[in-house]
């Protein structure tokens, strides 16, 4: 099958124990280069899309902050769409 989108977790697929996983640069580039959309995930709701991509920059990686999806953006997102007079929420 083609596909036209890869989500790609970040920690353990690009990075592990802090250290970047070698050819995973190259291999986004190559995503790219081919008109792939990419998309950096985790599961991590500890910080912020600004962060994370700050955090991808500093490892090297070209991203823009539209192309992370962390778990808590997520879930913010999944609240206003299908529950929009929350405004205050406490996830576990």
């Amino acid at each position: 099958a083609e596909f036209d989108c890869f989500l790609l977790d970040m920690d353990g697929v690009l990075w592990a124990g802090g250290e970047t996983i070698p050819g995973a640069k190259e291999a986004v580039a190559r995503l790219r280069g081919a008109g792939k959309r990419v998309l950096f995930v985790t599961n991590n709701s500890a910080k912020s899309r600004r962060q994370v991509t700050a955090s991808l920059h500093k490892r090297g990686f070209e991203v823009w902050e539209d192309e992370v999806v962390t778990s808590g953006w997520a879930a913010a997102r999944f609240l206003a769409a299908h529950s929009p007079k929350v405004t205050c929420a406490y996830v576990v």
